[in-house]
Formats: structure tokens, C-alpha cells, sequence
């Protein structure tokens, strides 16, 4: 519960500075990199809370054949 808490304290860190650099530029590159930096981090905290591990859903490749 502690890691939780301590990615979301994180979470909202970041969060406050994204807000704080799109006050002082909204089209800045800051922004942008903190945008991506939170959608990170709200992914892991996403994948922490899954009770299921989710697999990945790829499609096998395609076998072309020549004739």
C-alpha cells in the first residue's frame, strides 16, 4: 500500500508541474515532456492495480505464400 501512495504523491507532483509550466507556456516543449512523463506514471499505477497481469494481444504475422 506504501508504493501506492508514494507513486501517487508522484503522480500528483508532476501533475502540479505540468499545470504550472502550461500557466507560464502552453505550447512549450516542458509541458509536452511532463504530459508524457505523467501518462507514464499513470500507467504504472494502473498496471500495480490490475489484480490480472494483462497479456499482450498480438495477432501472429501473416504467412505470405509465393507461388
Amino acid at each position: 500500500m506504501k508504493r501506492f501512495n508514494l507513486l501517487e504523491e508522484h503522480i500528483e507532483q508532476v501533475r502540479l508541474e505540468m499545470y504550472r509550466a502550461y500557466q507560464d507556456n502552453p505550447h512549450g516543449k516542458e509541458v509536452l515532456e511532463l504530459s508524457q512523463r505523467l501518462d507514464g506514471l499513470l500507467n504504472e499505477l494502473d498496471r500495480r492495480r490490475s489484480p490480472v497481469k494483462k497479456e499482450r494481444n498480438e495477432k501472429p504475422k501473416a504467412k505470405l505464400a509465393f507461388k
